[in-house]
């Protein structure tokens, strides 16, 4: 919430921006001393509440409640006033005023009141619709299953009664994370009551969070992209995620087609490149060519046929890469199930939570198909023949730089993998930890500077790679049953 306070009394300005500051606003209010100043600053920000002087110097209070109910109809404005002066109060109220208050009476028990009726008029305010995931989602997602919709349909939905005066736009989020998407409903809220006549937010069931907003009325076509693009900054700022969006939409019963566009502006992040053309084949067609060719690999995994597992699911990749298939949950999905499947099929008994929060935390098509291609090599090996490209990988670098590694982070990204990726493949085709096998290679290399050198132990220990000589000591009496320095005597004695 933004809040204005404008008054060319200093201590006025000052004590009510003090007392919304004790209140936890510190942070959303603004003063400004005289009418000029708040109208360079409406261009840069939209205030929600504002506390106004009736009368000042240059620009009167009356002159900026006019503009400010222009620009901002939603605004909610209390007029502040040294005395009952009928015929200014009158005129503030006919100009759209909410309320009005003497100066002499204000205090924080005031304010406070100021602030529940703000609060209360903004959710009876008239003619705005604003609907939560929780009011209107299960409608929505019913609605979401229909091939076509006609625009009476969506309307009875939405609970608007007449169609869009002014275009729509749809945003749409991918959002795994409930905490990540109920966390920032609120602030998403606030935002949208201020700019638009109505907006409505809802999850359609595939993992991602749409947004409906109204674009308002404007003179030039060019300024709803504008616009489009301004929320677009916002929703990615508040949910720190990527956003798609549509093209301006006149019409709800084109609701689907500008949920597929936002769905499609969304994929380029994940494909990585912008898309040219919208593709010929229907979102529809697609899903079904896609879903057949994952109940093949589903059929195979079942059956056992690792052949006819990769070959599929190697198919796969290629038809979603060719045609970058725009719904991106979709596709995490059937992988995360498809290998999960591979998995268990190999290892009865394992806790698949870890390729799961990879899958779905993949940002980019190339970085889901490295892990998925690891997870088949390791398949189709079943886990026995000798060891996958990734993990020959790792084994190479670590005994190439098991002297110099600092942090597991520096193998993975050598190999281009996550960290718990790593560690987990290594693990499972290993059987031991990527610290216990780097430990291993640096133990045995101690052991021999330790027999064919006069090496100090400290000297010894920074060579293989330890810094600290009592982790050194510890861990290799673990090892030996005898520290560094009582080892090398005994190999003298022999």
């Amino acid at each position: 919430m933004n809040i204005f306070i404008i008054d060319d009394e200093v201590p006025i300005r000052q004590w009510i921006g003090y007392a919304l500051g004790k209140m936890g606003y510190a942070n959303q209010v603004c003063l400004f001393p005289s009418g000029d100043a708040v109208l360079e600053a409406l261009k840069k920000s939209r205030p929600d509440l504002v506390f106004l002087d009736i009368k000042m110097p240059g620009i009167s209070g009356i002159e900026i409640l006019q503009k400010l109910k222009e620009q901002i109809p939603s605004c909610y404005v209390v007029m502040l006033t040294s005395y009952e002066d009928f015929n200014y109060i009158r005129k503030a109220l006919i100009y759209g005023a909410n309320e009005y208050i003497l100066k002499t009476e204000i205090d924080e028990i005031v304010i406070n009141e100021i602030l529940e009726r703000y609060q209360n008029s903004r959710k009876k305010s008239e003619g705005y619709v604003f609907k939560t995931y929780l009011d209107i989602e299960n409608k929505i997602s019913r609605l979401l299953k229909e091939k076509t919709v006609n625009e009476s349909i969506v309307l009875k939905t939405l609970g608007i009664k007449s169609g869009p005066d002014d275009p729509y736009a749809i945003f749409t989020i991918e959002m795994s994370s409930e905490l990540k998407f109920t966390g920032s409903v609120e602030k998403v809220q606030d935002y949208l009551r201020s700019r638009s006549s109505y907006s409505f937010i809802f999850r359609n069931g595939d993992g991602y969070v749409c947004i409906l907003v109204d674009l308002g009325s404007q003179k030039l076509a060019s300024k709803y992209n504008e616009t489009i693009n301004n929320y677009k900054t916002f929703f990615a700022d508040a949910w720190l995620g990527k956003v798609g969006r549509s093209m301006p939409h006149y019409d709800f019963s084109e609701l689907m087609n500008a949920i597929e566009e936002s769905k499609r502006d969304l994929s380029v992040y994940f494909y990585g490149e912008t898309m040219k053309e919208e593709p010929n084949t229907p979102m529809d067609s697609l899903k079904d060519v896609l879903h057949l060719k994952y109940c093949d690999a589903v059929h195979h995994i079942g059956s056992s046929n690792k052949k006819g597992v990769y070959l599929c699911i190697t198919e796969l990749l290629d038809f979603i890469r060719e045609t970058r298939f725009p719904d991106v949950m979709y596709v995490k999905k059937i992988f995360n199930q498809l290998l999960k499947m591979m998995i268990e099929k190999t290892l009865k008994k394992i806790d698949t939570t870890g390729i799961e929060r990879e899958i779905f935390s993949c940002n980019t098509f190339s970085n889901l198909e490295k892990i998925v291609m690891c997870e088949l090599e390791i398949y189709a090996e079943n886990r026995k023949k000798g060891y996958s490209y990734l993990v020959s990988e790792i084994l190479d670098y670590i005994e190439h730089y098991f002297t110099k590694l600092n942090t597991l982070g520096d193998i993975a990204s050598q190999c281009g993998v996550s960290v718990e990726h790593m560690c987990r493949v290594f693990k499972s085709e290993t059987g031991m930890t990527c610290n216990t096998y780097v430990n291993m290679l640096r133990l045995k290399k101690a052991e021999e500077l330790l027999t064919d050198t006069n090496l100090k132990i400290s000297e010894i220990a920074e060579l293989v790679g330890y810094g600290n000589i009592s982790y050194f000591s510890r861990v290799f009496k673990d090892k030996y049953g005898m520290n560094p320095f009582s080892y090398r005597n005994e190999i003298s004695k022999k």
